[in-house]
This record gives C-alpha cells, sequence and structure tokens, in this order.
C-alpha cells in the first residue's frame, strides 16, 4: 500500500516527499496548487504520520494505493467533523499500466472548513464476507 497526503493551499513550506511516484491528483476547484507531504502508507503497518495542519480554505488530498481485482477497497469508516472538514470528492485512478492485478489509486478529497480539529478513519477492507480489514488508518487534522 502507498498513501500520499497533499495540501492545496497558499503554504510556501516546500513538504514534497523524496519519492512521490503517484499520479497527481485531481484537484477540486478553487484550489490553487497541491503540495505532497511526506506520509507513507507502509503495508499492513501504518503511518509515519497521523497528523496534518492544515488552514481554512485548504484542501487535503489522500492517495490510496488500492487493487480492485483482490475485493479490497478503501472507504472513509469515520468522517470527520463537518463544521471544521468537508469531503470534496473521491475517484478511483486506474493502474498507469492496464495489466491484471495493477493496483491503482483511490483519492479522497476534503476542504477545511472552520478552525477546530477533526478526525476520521481510512479502512481497507472487502465489503463482503467477515474476515478483519487489512488495514485502518486514522487521521488527525488540525485546522487554524
Amino acid at each position: 500500500m502507498a498513501l500520499t497526503l497533499a495540501l492545496a493551499g497558499c503554504s510556501n513550506a516546500d513538504t514534497t516527499p523524496p519519492s512521490a511516484s503517484v499520479a497527481s491528483p485531481a484537484i477540486p476547484s478553487g484550489a490553487s496548487q497541491v503540495k505532497p507531504m511526506a506520509v507513507a502508507l507502509k503495508p499492513g503497518g501504518g503511518t509515519e504520520a497521523k497528523s496534518v495542519s492544515m488552514h481554512t480554505g485548504d484542501t487535503l488530498v489522500v492517495i490510496l494505493e488500492s487493487n480492485a481485482s483482490t475485493g479490497y477497497t478503501w472507504s472513509l469508516t469515520a468522517k470527520p467533523d463537518p463544521s471544521v472538514m468537508t469531503s470534496a470528492g473521491k475517484q478511483v485512478q486506474p493502474p498507469a499500466t492496464p495489466m491484471p492485478g495493477a493496483a491503482g489509486h483511490q483519492v479522497f478529497a476534503f476542504s477545511a472548513a472552520a478552525p477546530g480539529t477533526a478526525e476520521f478513519t481510512l479502512t481497507y477492507a472487502r465489503p463482503f464476507g467477515d474476515e478483519k480489514p487489512y488495514q485502518i488508518d486514522t487521521f488527525t487534522v488540525t485546522v487554524t
């Protein structure tokens, strides 16, 4: 699994990770730029960072590696407080090379609505059957 977080906004800080290898996300309308942050999802093992700081009006774009051919998909299993953060959409990006079993990406975008703190959880699981999710990650976002 690979995870990239990006902020669209007016920050001057360069937070580009050294090895961001996913395709550029679709930037929601009104967002002026995307700055990937150095956050990587480890296979079966959480993230290096689980908190993000952003400003009101910024857009957080979460890009997750996904392989639908396995039956697994990412879903937003705990939504953020809508008074602080709202969903700005989601999309599926197919594999760069269309091959059986090749991984693509799922993209989730959130807009910072007002100052505060919000949490959201993303879960990688099969939507059928009784097996446990492969991965569950909870993120805390502080909006100023």
